[in-house]
């Protein structure tokens, strides 16, 4: 019986490290698959496999997959006709989907996809941009905001404003808001902003404790997830520190599901949102492991 377990020990170990490389052709490959067959007929990309209609968020978190995935839509011309079929020209806004209400959340979403298509020079990126100026009050949409300023790579005109309102956060061990992901998101943030954090030691061990051991990491949530794995593998690059790297990417992989798409967490379905921040992830871990 010893034997038998010290065998499956070693099994278990053998594969944990398999799962822990950087993407194969292969698996680069069905992630494209997975990708390109969420694209509907009028260009844009649905959230899920099963047939439903095409979302601007699902659009543009498709796109950015398949620029870190480093392949192209198949269908460029009807894609930005959808994309702009979700523009509003009196507002400068952005809804999610055709004839809907604009909102920050979907003109963020827009302001990205315009940059995937070449067009962030274009007078509805600067009208987006100006909406999201506009609108984005609360943090969790100036985060979203700036993430599509600095994928346009356009200058935030309100820097001192917004980095004021990210250090009022600031606690009193040295971490930000509520949570580890409030924290990574602060590191972020002022960094688009041209700021950095106060107490970098306090902020670094808030967020290497979030890493759990099988190499995810806790977020808002009671299960380590991708979202939190991104965000937070993300604040540690800024910071010039990085994950456990062998165990981030063994958690990736459980996140991936046979149709090369990948989900918030293990056991969940596929999702292009996901999908993109498992390939921008592996991608910066590429870079750490340079």
């Amino acid at each position: 019986m010893q034997r038998f377990l010290l065998i499956l020990a070693l099994l278990l170990s053998v594969l944990s490290v398999a799962g822990a490389a950087p993407l194969t052709d292969e698996q680069r490959a069905a992630s494209l698959d997975y990708i390109h067959s969420l694209q509907n007929e009028d260009g844009g990309y649905r959230i899920a496999s099963a047939v439903g209609a095409s979302q601007l968020d699902a659009t543009t978190n498709s796109l950015r997959a398949l620029h870190y995935l480093q392949g192209e839509t198949k269908d460029r011309r009807s894609l930005g006709l959808f994309v702009l079929s979700c523009y509003d020209p009196i507002t400068g806004g952005f809804s999610d989907t055709p004839g809907g209400m604009p909102d920050v959340h979907a003109t963020a979403r827009g302001l990205m996809a315009l940059a995937e298509l070449k067009q962030a020079k274009s007078d509805r990126a600067t009208k987006a941009a100006a909406y999201l100026l506009k609108h984005a009050q609360e943090l969790p949409d100036r985060y979203l905001a700036l993430a599509a300023f600095e994928a346009a790579a356009m200058k935030h005109p309100e820097t001192a404003a917004w980095t004021a309102a990210w250090e009022a956060t600031a606690q009193p061990g040295g971490t930000y808001g509520k949570g580890v992901m409030d924290t990574a998101g602060a590191v972020v943030a002022l960094s688009r902003l041209g700021a950095t954090v106060k107490d970098r030691d306090a902020v670094v061990r808030a967020l290497k404790g979030a890493q759990r051991p099988d190499g995810g990491f806790l977020g808002a949530e009671a299960v380590p997830n991708l979202p939190a794995a991104y965000r937070i593998t993300r604040a540690l690059m800024i910071l010039k520190e990085k994950p456990d790297v062998e165990k981030l990417r063994g958690f990736i992989a459980r996140c991936r599901n046979a149709d090369g798409g990948y989900a918030h967490h293990p056991g969940e379905p596929s999702n292009p949102w996901t999908t993109y921040m498992a390939a921008i992830v592996h991608n910066w871990l590429d870079e750490l492991e340079k």
